[in-house]
């Protein structure tokens, strides 16, 4: 009699940071009241919480005190940036019916969710393609060759 062994490593649900929307600190009068805001906040906790002697020692209690000191200015000054599409012609529906799906998992609801994802999933990507086609198509009629070439290169990547 034989018998396989299979290890399993056990899966760690990591806990992602928030993404925050750092375009927004082009503008000139938010990236200077955003400086202000985060050297205010380093300034405090370095006087809360440490010497100057002990500063010197370890340089660890510094980065945590700047990285606390970054997260809450940008809880409360920057927005959260929207989730982006892996795929050009991924749709919003099938991200929300994606996540959908992930509440279901292991019920029969998550199997009859799969099949609709991957339904619109097909359609979605190959409409995203017949509208490209048809693009390259216009452009080629219009006799700019270099926009078709640049066009269709960039479907040949993408597929």
């Amino acid at each position: 009699m034989k018998i396989n062994i299979k290890l399993k490593i056990p899966r760690r649900k990591s806990t992602k940071a928030a993404k925050y929307d750092v375009s927004q600190l082009k503008n000139e009068e938010l990236q200077r009241k955003y400086a202000v805001e985060v050297k205010n906040r380093f300034e405090c906790l370095m006087l809360e919480n440490c010497t100057h002697e002990a500063n010197e020692k370890n340089f660890n209690n510094i980065r945590d005190f700047l990285k606390t000191a970054v997260t809450e200015t940008n809880e409360s000054m920057l927005s959260k940036a929207e989730r982006e599409r892996k795929q050009a012609w991924m749709k919003e529906e099938i991200l929300e019916l994606m996540q959908e799906k992930r509440k279901y998992k292991g019920t029969e609801k998550y199997k009859e969710l799969d099949r609709q994802v991957r339904k619109e999933f097909i359609e979605a990507k190959e409409d995203w393609l017949n509208y490209n086609c048809y693009l390259i198509e216009e452009l080629s009629k219009d006799n700019k060759p270099r926009q078709c070439m640049k066009k269709s290169r960039n479907l040949q990547a993408i597929k």
